[in-house]
């Protein structure tokens, strides 16, 4: 008797130090709740318990009794809400209706309780000491089916981690605590154990043994404020975060991507994994760029990889600076990767603006020559990989400075615009380059052509040019096809000569090579 009144008090002891360590130190996240209220009714059974067994006459432990089994009757209830917290709320979306349906029974016991039918009173040798049915009402039919209900949801996120490579020994540790409940509830009865520990209450002890279970794992840092602050990093940070295994399939994504793309209808039937991929590549502008996105993910071999790509939202481009980094573990092994899409369109634009500034001839709206070398330079470099043709034109106006005498400055920059207008209308817009060599000289240069049909684009331009009749003004113009012996600045050097030869040829034609 004073033994198991020992146990209830430390019990009781320990609980109530779990409550203040809870409400003061706040150390759980949203399982907080439900731990704080569960170490409550585990103080007050254990309150019970003692009044029960110390009570010196039949009356006054009947009356301790009743309070004590109506709290046994709340334990599964809370342990239920709790454990579904503690794997991540996987019930939230019927919590109102789970909660409802769990209190159905608890109720009707208890009202059969009140009722003096359930718990009968039998003396034993240190006294009276109140007898359950509880394997009939409490145990078998209650606590084992809610209890297996919460063990299928352990064993599960148990399997989940296995399948994702993870180890949580806090679960698996909770886990095994529900186990052994439920074998000594259903093995109670049927190998004639009643015998044995008819004396002790059996369903209460369990439920304290089986608290001290969920409270040893918790104290094992399950819920330290390092965690809950990481996790809520993970979820409310403004980027975009997916994390992935080792080869490359989908575990997690934050709140942020799962606002931006997702539905929970789409999250909760379909393939997590492919349901992503094939959303984010039906938002992709480019495909190709998504799918070597995809490729790199996949890929083990790739540690680090940093890439814009752009989607197409809600006929709104964005653009997203893309960053995949390895997770090793301790022996450096890869076991995932962590992706983050960073949302700059903002400074994307911004930089395209301070870009095209300081590539774009402010008079004219012509590329600079700044822009016209760093381009020369790029088409050498694909003419030495790819063998890809291109020429370059160099045009000068002629007469201008007598222009500028007879009509003025600010007529001749209304000329120069013009000109530039000409020249962009008859070229291919977004293949080849019109740029402002420096005052009154331009270059053009023509990609993936060759010399023939880049003669035929710059005699389009001077008709274009002597069909509006302009006084004094005319263009003589030299074009030069790039051959691989040529540098920028011998290139820049062949195609002068042939403008010059042309302008001393009287002018108003064009000279090459």
């Amino acid at each position: 008797m004073n033994l198991y009144i020992l146990i209830s008090f430390m019990t009781a002891a320990f609980s109530f130090s779990l409550i203040i360590f809870s409400l003061y130190n706040r150390p759980f996240r949203e399982a907080t709740g439900s731990f704080t209220f569960l170490s409550a009714v585990v103080f007050l059974n254990s309150v019970y318990i003692i009044f029960t067994l110390g009570s010196g006459n039949f009356r006054d432990s009947l009356t301790w009794a009743y309070f004590m089994e109506i709290t046994t009757l709340v334990f599964p209830l809370l342990f239920f809400d709790f454990i579904n917290r503690f794997v991540g709320n996987r019930l939230s979306r019927i919590k109102l209706m789970y909660k409802l349906a769990f209190l159905i029974l608890p109720l009707g016991i208890f009202i059969y309780l009140l009722a003096g039918r359930i718990i009968q009173v039998k003396k034993f040798s240190f006294g009276y000491m109140p007898h359950y049915d509880e394997q009939v009402l409490i145990g078998i039919f209650y606590l084992v089916p809610i209890y297996l209900i919460i063990n299928i949801i352990l064993f599960n996120r148990i399997y989940k981690n296995y399948k994702e490579n993870k180890y949580n020994r806090n679960i698996i540790f909770i886990a095994c605590g529900f186990l052994v409940f439920l074998l000594i509830n259903v093995v109670y009865r049927p190998l004639g154990l009643t015998g044995v520990i008819r004396v002790i209450p059996a369903s209460s002890i369990l439920n304290l043994a089986l608290f001290l279970f969920i409270a040893v794992a918790l104290l094992n840092s399950r819920y330290n404020i390092q965690n809950i602050t990481l996790k809520r990093v993970f979820e409310n940070v403004d980027d975009c975060i997916m994390v992935t295994d080792s080869e490359g399939k989908i575990n997690q994504i934050n709140r942020c991507l799962y606002k931006k793309i997702f539905s929970e209808k789409e999250m909760m039937f379909t393939d997590r994994d492919k349901l992503i991929k094939e959303t984010l590549l039906s938002y992709a502008k480019n495909s190709e760029d998504f799918e070597k996105f995809l490729i790199k993910l996949e890929d083990n071999r790739v540690k680090n990889f940093r890439t814009d790509l752009n989607f197409i939202m809600n006929k709104t481009e964005k653009i997203f600076d893309t960053v995949i980094s390895p997770v090793n573990d301790r022996g450096g092994n890869l076991i995932g990767k962590l992706t983050i899409f960073r949302d700059v369109t903002s400074n994307r634009f911004y930089q395209e603006e301070l870009r095209n500034q300081s590539w774009v001839d402010y008079l004219t709206g012509a590329y600079n020559i700044r822009y016209i070398f760093e381009r020369l330079g790029e088409k050498i470099r694909r003419y030495e990989r790819y063998n890809e043709p291109f020429c370059v034109l160099l045009t000068d106006i002629d007469s201008f400075k007598k222009y500028n005498d007879t009509f003025g400055h600010l007529e001749g920059d209304k000329l120069l615009k013009g000109i530039v207008n000409i020249f962009k209308s008859n070229t291919r817009e977004y293949i080849d380059v019109v740029g402002r060599y420096g005052g009154d000289e331009f270059v053009i240069i023509f990609s993936r052509i060759k010399i023939d049909k880049a003669r035929d684009m710059a005699e389009r331009i001077l008709n274009k040019l002597n069909q509006k009749s302009i006084e004094f003004i005319s263009l003589s113009m030299g074009i030069y096809e790039y051959k691989d012996e040529s540098s920028i600045d011998e290139l820049l050097k062949k195609v002068d000569d042939l403008m010059y030869k042309a302008k001393k040829s009287g002018g108003n034609r064009l000279a090459y090579n």
